[in-house]
């Protein structure tokens, strides 16, 4: 049979045919808001009255969902759309025409795809020239290329004639007259070869004539020898980051004095170079290696002073301003470094470098200098807004700047990789072999690229009105970008050294990029990991594995890095890329139980921040940073050797059993919950079993550390290596007011099963006292107990489902199955059954995978609650959406075995499809619910062989009723017919496991449960640290009456378990650190609702007599061995002399004994009486 609701269809296995459609829901709408049942009156149900609120209810059929590749198409031609928009505008009429031709072909379909993929006929023609660096710019409004706006709204030309940027909405704006015509912004290929080669000719020849140089005396104030080595070490490393110095001008104003090479721009390359030299004439000090460079830092301060640099705008001065401003960064004076470029920033608008030179200039020199400084500036611009997370000065649209250099010199310029690894400073014309072409040009130009990536990244990620919404929305945009800017990459500037194919080495500007693109990715994708600040269900799965892949990366990059050249001289950009690799790597190891790998990369991503606070000290916080991150997680990057065990195999000690298996360090929220102090026997903690305080011998896989574990516990093998159970087995509980040491046979139990509490039973109460007032530690030491999270039992029953449902799970996530593991939970109500199952899956779920995140939550439903099969609908569409994005989910159906139209077992025959198949219906689709952990449990039967019938016909067969009379077999048949009818057979025969969860009553169907008192005592205990707290840290006893604590143990029946329970304490006077006893409790009435009023008093009164019993009990034993004494005594008297007048009458004896009894205190029950 099958119905349909909601626009889904779900299929039951019998039944009529198909009923017409029926509105969208029975409920109203705010009784399906709040989950609550709903009698569907109408007009107004009886919620709705009570409430006096609107009821409304919704009608309409719903609307088909749209599927993920629905979505998905659109985003793509949407895309396409947007890019044959951007080339339709960059395109002459002619072009345009052709295009539009292409997009419809004869039918009338679009296919826009096809017609923007060859691209304009000039960037074609560009790229078949092998000699320019190709502009592979992004063809996604995030990355959009350098179109050709009209910005001579933006430039203003005083009376004078000098050209100044005020826009059109400035009242200093003066518009340019275009008497003289505006050069064209589409210059032809022979007029941009021929100005390109005018360029390279230049710069060549600039190069020749730089030796001229050492005719000087000094430079700067500084020796020739030391001012040329110091521009030999910045032309080598930082020039070629960011291309900001355009070296033929400024060489050559450096000789002529002129505006290019001003004298505070030379002092802050000095300044900035100097952390690279090995010299020690570049310090104050040649002992204190802190005062590197401090004397070219102090007179580029002096310089900014005296010449009023700072309201004086020039190039040279922007230079300077954010070479300092990089270098402070690095230092870690961050505030002024800050300062400085912010300066810079605005000294670019001033001089109009946001615009493009073209309308402006047609000095070829000075439109190649322009457009290298402000790339440089929006470049360090944005690192610094990454580096330091404040907002960017400089937005996409604030600009209008081609990224076409014509000089490309320095393109080919050979590198040798061996001169920069020795740290020379010597020209770079030995060792011809080792040269590879710097390609500093193209470089540069991708790394504008990704700047202008970088800003999207800040402005829609991490600014302060950062939403998850907005930000889901612009990340498929931004990866697309990415994925465009790798795609188009040229193969020269690749880097790859985890692939064979990669060449060995690169130059370190193109290592610093293909860093800098990893990390983009992970800041791209961070904010939607499980803990961050933009965290999302449906991509944190596919945002862990892009960030995992892109930090294994950049450690591999800075690794290659480091053995080729060392980190001493590397940027503070290359540190930034490694600290963001270094947060994922400690949160993969973090979360996989301190993986190997994930420690090993996190170790080397130390090493090299490490190195790189040599030249860069302000690393040394990003550095810190991350140690206290492993800190916190308990990350342990040292590898130890085990320690050796010296000890006897067959000598026994108890303490180190006990400090074996001690959780005093476990840690249980987060990825800690698999986290343990370094033990003598390294035994590591199981998260499929839990932590079970007594381990439980096997005979397989023996090693050294389990035989020693074994013989200490007392398990030997014998002569023949079988191993053998101890026979008697000794525990300590000083605790208790009994014998010190108690012998528990192990084959002592009714069943032949080794349960030790069999033994202990005749002093349960006072364990579970102890357990109440000072915690766990004293039951975990006398009998097995297991825990999962926060839930800890001793119940030898539940032990034994809960871990066979952890390994049920367990094999689930590591196996292959594509349909829903299935599993059932039975309980009285108020036993916990929910929490419990929780707290398994969870545990077993952090250990699998990437973890478990943070806000984790499983999916619950309580069918009771539900009107038809159409409210399960919601349900299905969840786990399919959390299975999409690459989870598994955990649903609870709770109280499935409730009735459904007043038929028993009514939702069993709804459920069985999805848990067979794993798939349902939804508007005439099948669709897959994928893997997903579903978890049943029982409203109505308190134990799985209740909710099968195998409980009631074990009985019989126990009273042994051989002749069963003709109605109970009748009657017992009935029940047959109407469980298949319901499908119950069905749906046990798919189950993988169930769970029967005690509680803390004793159980019904189990006479023989002794561990009741124990489970009570636990959940009390846990009940009252949260309401009370313990006394401190050290002391983690709780204050609590005895008669009271005894009375709550002792009564058996409490109506609704764990729940009447907590609602007890709710409901007493308590207070953090106050005492639980009499007076706290609620009143009478209050009391009977969870209680039976009148037992729970005579157990008062019981618990009352017992405590005050003890001393009258030690005074009548005594007056007991009074009498046995005087009748023996009178007996050997009378036939000896008469008394003394001077001895002590038995009377008084008598009385003076007692009385000695009552001043030496309770609880001296020895006293030798023939003294």
């Amino acid at each position: 049979m099958s119905s349909q609701g909601n626009g889904v269809i779900m299929v039951a296995d019998d039944g009529p045919s198909q009923r017409p459609p029926k509105s969208l829901a029975k409920a109203c709408l705010a009784c399906r808001t709040k989950k609550i049942r709903c009698d569907a009156v109408k007009p107004e149900c009886g919620n709705c009255a009570s409430q006096k609120r609107e009821c409304m209810y919704r009608k309409e059929t719903p609307r088909k969902r749209p599927t993920f590749s629905q979505i998905a198409k659109l985003q793509r031609d949407l895309a396409a759309l947007k890019v044959f928009l951007l080339t339709l505008k960059r395109s002459s009429p002619e072009e345009r025409e052709k295009l539009l031709d292409a997009a419809v072909d004869e039918d009338g379909a679009v296919n826009l795809l096809d017609s923007t993929e060859p691209g304009p006929p000039e960037e074609a023609s560009s790229r078949k020239n092998t000699s320019q660096p190709i502009d592979r710019s992004a063809t996604t409004p995030i990355v959009s290329s350098d179109d050709e706006l009209n910005i001579a709204n933006f430039i203003s030309v005083d009376d004078a004639g000098t050209t100044n940027s005020f826009g059109p909405s400035s009242a200093l704006h003066n518009p340019a007259r275009n008497d003289r015509g505006t050069p064209s912004s589409r210059q032809s290929t022979t007029t941009t070869e021929h100005v390109k080669n005018e360029l390279i000719a230049n710069a060549a020849l600039q190069r020749h004539l730089e030796h001229r140089l050492t005719r000087h005396a000094t430079i700067a104030g500084e020796p020739t020898e030391l001012a040329l080595h110091l521009l030999n070490l910045h032309w080598a490393r930082q020039h070629h980051t960011f291309l900001l110095t355009y070296r033929p001008v400024v060489m050559r104003d450096l000789e002529c004095s002129g505006p290019y090479c001003s004298a505070f721009m030379l002092n802050a390359i000095f300044a900035c170079c100097s952390k690279f030299s090995p010299r020690p004439d570049v310090r104050d000090d040649p002992d204190d290696a802190s005062s590197v460079g401090r004397r070219f830092f102090k007179r580029c301060d002096e310089l900014l002073s005296s010449e009023y640099l700072l309201i004086r705008p020039h190039i040279s001065t922007i230079v300077g301003l954010v070479l300092l401003g990089s270098t402070y960064n690095a230092r870690g004076e961050t505030s002024k470094g800050w300062l400085y470029t912010g300066y810079a920033l605005r000294m670019v608008y001033d001089l109009g470098l946001h615009l493009d030179p073209k309308q402006t200039t047609e000095d070829p020199e000075e439109l190649e200098i322009r457009r290298r400084v402000f790339w440089g500036v929006f470049v360090c611009d944005k690192l610094q807004s990454l580096y330091m997370g404040r907002p960017v000065a400089i937005n996409l649209r604030d600009s209008q700047v081609s990224r076409e250099f014509l000089d490309l010199y320095e393109e080919m310029e050979p590198f040798y990789p061996s001169v920069l690894a020795t740290g020379s400073s010597s020209r770079l014309d030995e060792n011809m072999g080792d040269a590879i072409p710097r390609y500093s040009v193209s470089t540069f130009q991708q790394l504008c690229l990704l700047s202008k990536i970088m800003t999207t990244i800040i402005n829609r990620f991490y600014v302060v009105g950062a939403t998850f919404s907005n930000a889901q929305i612009d990340l498929q945009k931004i990866e697309q970008a990415l994925h465009q800017w790798r795609h188009k990459l040229p193969s020269e500037l690749d880097f790859q050294p985890w692939l064979s194919t990669s060449t060995a080495v690169q130059t370190p500007n193109i290592m610093v990029l293909q860093n800098v693109y990893y990390s983009l990715i992970i800041l791209v994708h961070r904010p939607f990991i499980s803990d961050d600040h933009l965290r999302s269900t449906a991509t944190a799965g596919r945002s862990w594995e892009q960030c995992t892949v892109a930090a294994r990366s950049i450690t591999s990059i800075a690794s290659v890095y480091k053995s080729t050249y060392g980190l001493n001289g590397a940027p503070y950009v290359l540190a930034y890329t490694v600290y963001v690799a270094c947060t994922i790597h400690v949160r993969n190891a973090a979360s996989q139980s301190q993986t190997r790998d994930h420690l090993t990369m996190l170790k080397s991503s130390l090493e090299c921040l490490d190195e790189l606070c040599t030249a860069n000290p302000g690393v040394a916080k990003p550095a810190n940073s991350i140690r206290r991150l492993i800190e916190a997680n308990h990350l342990n990057l040292v590898t130890e050797e085990p320690h050796s065990c010296r000890q006897n195999d067959m000598s026994f000690d108890l303490d180190i059993i006990h400090s074996t298996f001690s959780v005093n360090e476990l840690s249980n929220t987060g990825s800690d919950m698999f986290r343990m102090a370094d033990f003598e026997y390294g035994m590591p903690i199981d998260p499929l079993f839990g932590w079970i305080n007594v381990s439980t011998p096997l005979l397989e896989e023996e090693t050294p550390v389990l035989t020693k574990r074994r013989a200490s516990a007392g398990f030997c093998k014998d002569s023949s290596g079988v191993l053998n159970y101890p026979e008697a087995r000794s525990i300590n509980n000083d605790q208790i007011p009994k014998p010190k040491v108690i012998y528990a046979d192990s084959c002592g139990s009714k069943y032949g099963k080794w349960s030790l509490f069999n033994q202990v039973e005749s002093w349960q109460m006072e364990v579970a006292v102890e357990t109440v007032k000072t915690g766990t530690t004293l039951i975990e030491n006398t009998v097995p107990t297991t825990r999962y999270g926060d839930l800890k039992t001793a119940d030898l029953v539940e032990i034994e489902g809960f871990r066979s449902t952890a390994a049920v799970i367990h094999e689930y996530l590591h196996g292959k199955a594509s349909r829903p593991l299935l599993i059932a939970v039975f309980g009285q109500p108020g036993t916990g059954k929910s929490f419990g199952v929780k707290e398994v899956i969870k545990t077993v779920l952090s250990s699998f995978g990437k973890g478990l995140k943070k806000d984790w939550k499983p999916i619950e439903a309580n069918l009771s609650q539900f009107k038809d099969q159409s409210d399960l609908s919601g349900i299905f569409d969840d786990v399919r959406d959390m299975t999409i994005s690459g989870d598994i989910p955990a649903v609870l159906f709770d109280e499935f075995d409730s009735a459904l139209d007043k038929q028993a077992l009514g939702w069993l025959k709804y459920l069985l499809a999805p848990m067979q198949d794993g798939k349902y219906l939804q508007s005439g689709s099948v669709r897959s619910l994928g893997r997903a952990i579903f978890v049943f449990i029982g409203g109505t039967s308190s134990t799985f062989e209740d909710f099968t019938g195998e409980s009631i016909n074990s009985k019989k067969d126990d009273e042994s009723q051989s002749q069963t009379n003709d109605a109970q077999s009748l009657q017992k048949q009935k029940w047959a017919i109407k469980d298949k009818g319901a499908k119950k057979p069905d749906f046990v025969s798919r189950l993988s496991a169930h769970i029967n969860v005690a509680g803390p009553n004793k159980s019904g169907n189990n006479k023989d449960d002794k561990m009741w008192v124990m489970r009570r005592a636990m959940l009390l205990r846990n009940m009252l640290e949260r309401r009370l707290g313990t006394k401190d840290k050290a002391d983690k006893s709780i204050s609590v009456d005895e008669t009271l604590l005894t009375a709550l143990l002792k009564h058996e029946k409490i109506p609704h378990g764990s729940r009447s329970m907590e609602l007890l304490l709710q409901m007493s006077r308590l207070s953090e650190g106050q005492k639980f006893d009499l007076s706290a409790l609620p009143s009478d009435n209050q009391l009977g609702m969870h209680v039976d009023l009148e037992e729970f008093q005579k157990d008062l009164a019981t618990a009352c007599f017992e405590q005050d019993i003890r001393p009258i009990d030690t005074v009548l034993y005594n007056r007991h061995m009074w009498c046995t004494w005087e009748a023996k005594e009178n007996v050997a008297k009378s036939k000896a002399q008469p008394m003394p007048s001077g001895e002590t009458s038995s009377p008084q004896r008598k009385e003076q004994l007692d009385i000695s009894v009552e001043e030496s205190g309770v609880g001296q029950s020895v006293i030798n009486l023939m003294a």
